[in-house]
């Protein structure tokens, strides 16, 4: 019988799974549960799971507050799919607040009527959930937003789910939103007066004869008991909708609301709409419950740009078994800055090999090796004016680098990628995004 860990964070203010605290239900794939609903840190779980014979056999979702993500929909043709990740930063560029550097933007590469849903996260926020769970044997499946788990059961009906001060809502086709539930009336009155910002509805300037014709019902789903803030809320949502000529249908359930939102995730048989927030450097194995494949830093001092450039220098060392004497002393000095109790180094090359092994993960010393010799060579070949590494970090397990480097253009990162598959590596460009003067990207490098 398959089942399904669902685990909602509250609070995630550390790496440290001790520190996060959640909600959490494990179930069947019909909705039946088996343990819980229960709140605990995140370590508590895998304890508490431990305990009932239940860890790693069911598939955990990752819920993540519905105001940490934003979920919009953007235009897009055919011929950007070809290029979405390159493009989606400066599709979503004037919907963030935040620097689109520090933003996770992700799809689910479903297009309906030229709109593709598209979700944006703080790094920091993915980075530390990516961190907790790594060390933790929850076989991780999907991470997506709260909201996302509202089901809009018809084209003509807004849902929205209230728990306590937060407000979840989906309205058809596929918008998403969680708001505060005490500006719930003005963030209906929004969508009201703007159809056609959220659907395709033949109607020029009139937005009561747009709404007629497009939402009929307006759903809202509560717990019991029903508090008099619930009903006074109800009773200014009814006369809200009186004008657009809209029903109200309330629903009071016995039952938590995690519960519910369960349910609805298991319900919906089309798992494709949900924008899986492991992707990218956060990507997760479909086996993960046997071994979760963890990116680990290998130069654990940082992954800096001086360490990595150390790195490559003496990746180019090794490839062509001699350096220039500038090169030598470039990356000798740079040795010294960060082992400055180091003593006697005679042979840079053997030195700065025996640190990278002593650092590197067991097991998988000699394949970071080669990969690190195969792309320096590469690099090297294109000059520095071309091409700068900025950072690295080695996948242990799928023993694969993901390498974050400055390319002079995008044609530049073209021939760089193209001519590490020359060399026998897979190399996939996973994000491209134009700066001042360079062009940022995220390649991942296997070999």
């Amino acid at each position: 019988m398959e089942r399904h860990l669902f685990v909602r964070i509250l609070s995630l203010p550390s790496e440290d799974p001790a520190d996060i605290d959640t909600e959490w239900l494990l179930c069947s794939s019909e909705g039946e549960v088996i343990s819980g609903p229960a709140k605990g840190n995140l370590l508590s779980i895998e304890e508490t799971l431990a305990e009932e014979n239940a860890l790693g056999q069911a598939k955990t979702v990752f819920i993540l507050p519905g105001d940490q993500a934003l979920l919009v929909k953007v235009p897009v043709s055919e011929a950007q799919m070809k290029h979405i990740k390159q493009a989606l930063p400066y599709m979503l560029e004037d919907h963030l607040v935040n620097d689109v550097d520090d933003m996770l933007i992700v799809t689910n590469s479903q297009v309906n009527e030229g709109m593709l849903p598209v979700a944006a996260i703080a790094h920091e926020s993915m980075s530390k959930l990516f961190a907790a769970i790594s060390d933790l044997a929850l076989n991780p499946y999907l991470c997506i937003s709260e909201a996302q788990l509202v089901n809009t059961t018809s084209s003509e009906v807004i849902q929205v789910v209230v728990e306590g001060d937060k407000a979840l809502m989906a309205i058809p086709e596929d918008n998403y939103f969680s708001v505060d539930t005490s500006i719930l009336p003005m963030t209906l009155q929004t969508v009201l007066e703007n159809p056609a910002e959220y659907r395709m509805i033949d109607a020029e300037d009139d937005p009561t004869l747009a709404m007629s014709a497009g939402y009929t019902r307006l759903k809202v789903t509560v717990a019991k008991p029903v508090t008099l803030e619930i009903k006074r809320l109800l009773k200014q949502l009814e006369h809200q909708l009186q004008q657009y000529q809209i029903e109200l249908e309330f629903s009071a359930l016995k039952g938590a609301i995690f519960h519910y939102l369960c349910r609805s995730f298991l319900q919906n048989q089309n798992r494709q709409k949900y924008i899986n927030l492991f992707q990218n450097q956060y990507s997760v194995s479909a086996d993960s419950g046997a071994g979760f494949a963890k990116w680990k830093s290998v130069i654990y001092l940082a992954a800096t740009w001086v360490v990595v450039t150390l790195g490559l220098h003496l990746g180019q060392a090794i490839y062509f078994g001699q350096q220039s004497d500038a090169l030598h002393q470039q990356a000798e000095e740079v040795f010294r800055s960060i082992y400055p109790n180091a003593r006697n180094v005679f042979d840079l090359k053997d030195s700065m090999t025996s640190r990278m092994k002593q650092n590197a993960s067991s097991g998988g010393e000699g394949v970071f090796i080669k990969l690190l010799v195969d792309v320096s060579s590469v690099t090297q070949q294109l000059g520095s004016q071309q091409i700068k590494p900025k950072s690295l970090d080695f996948n242990s397990s799928g023993n694969s680098l993901m390498l974050e480097v400055n390319a002079k253009s995008y044609e530049v990162l073209d021939a760089y990628v193209n001519q590490l598959k020359q060399r026998g590596m897979s190399a996939k460009l996973e994000t491209a995004n134009q700066e001042k003067e360079t062009v940022l990207a995220r390649i991942n490098i296997q070999a």
